[in-house]
């Protein structure tokens, strides 16, 4: 990046613990961002990016961040309405998906605050024997209490009993607090290394038992480790990737795939979205195709 621009995405994931703190590794990965900044400030711009309330926590965890970056931009977020209206539709065209194909069920990871806006599809999830586990209280600020939150508000909603957890963006949180509140799996690792995301190359490829929780990794190929997840799907060959999907369930015997609804609207057709291409690409029709 010397001599041009380093952009970090989601900033905080640096050192998250899932719960605004930082992790020993993360403080050293701050720390050498600093320090970085401050040996070259002729020579290098450095810009970091994520939701509001985390850049917040992200900013004032280091007073080496907060004496070097003075200049804030803020963009507005889509509504929660538009957001759940565009998340009914991908969901919708989910389910007819899975009941055009027969006998085939789900797990639907749900933020409380979508359920609650979308009752009738929640019934409808539940309905059509589809399980229904937590996303958390909401897509953008978790703190540890929403674990417990969360699960209590869905299972009031659909009155089934909730066991299942997913961390948003997949960020670590902590085991024995997931067990405290309650739940018996989670699934909120991808045991892969995806640049400025995730490094997980040293954790298990297929599930185990971490703090008496059943951990239920992102399904990855053997050997490379190659994601197996929603962005591999819209952008790899469809022969490729169901070759690499075949190849990892008779390895692993199982398979665990994940997408989301916004994947399921037409992308391509609203460019007000400003979504990238590799993610636009294939959305809509063309996922359920």
């Amino acid at each position: 990046a010397l001599g041009g621009v380093l952009f970090i995405d989601e900033a905080y994931a640096l050192g998250n613990n899932g719960d605004h703190g930082l992790t020993d590794y993360g403080k050293e990965a701050i720390d050498t961002l600093v320090k970085l900044m401050e040996d070259n400030r002729d020579d290098l711009v450095v810009i970091v990016a994520g939701y509001t309330e985390l850049m917040d926590d992200f900013i004032h965890s280091n007073p080496g961040l907060e004496s070097r970056f003075n200049r804030f931009l803020h963009f507005d977020d889509y509504t929660l309405d538009e957001m759940v209206a565009i998340s009914v539709e991908g969901t919708t065209r989910i389910l007819d998906c899975l009941a055009e194909k027969g006998d085939i069920r789900a797990t639907f990871f749900c933020t409380a605050d979508f359920a609650e806006h979308a009752p009738e599809l929640m019934a409808r999830i539940a309905r059509e024997g589809h399980e229904i586990a937590s996303h958390g209280c909401s897509h953008w600020v978790f703190k540890t209490e929403d674990l417990a939150r969360s699960k209590e508000r869905l299972e009031a909603l659909t009155g089934k009993p909730v066991v299942g957890y997913r961390q948003a963006r997949m960020m670590p949180v902590d085991e024995r607090e997931i067990a405290r509140a309650g739940y018996l799996y989670n699934s909120s690792l991808n045991p892969t290394c995806i640049p400025g995301r995730y490094m997980h190359l040293s954790t298990p490829r297929t599930p185990f038992m971490k703090e008496g929780v059943l951990q239920i990794p992102a399904s990855v190929t053997p050997w490379v480790r190659f994601p197996l997840f929603w962005l591999s799907y819209h952008n790899l060959p469809a022969g490729l990737y169901r070759a690499l999907a075949r190849r990892t369930l008779r390895h692993d015997g199982h398979l665990s795939i994940y997408f989301h609804p916004w994947e399921f609207y037409e992308l391509g057709e609203h460019p007000e979205l400003r979504m990238p291409f590799i993610i636009r690409n294939n959305s809509g029709q063309k996922m359920v195709k």
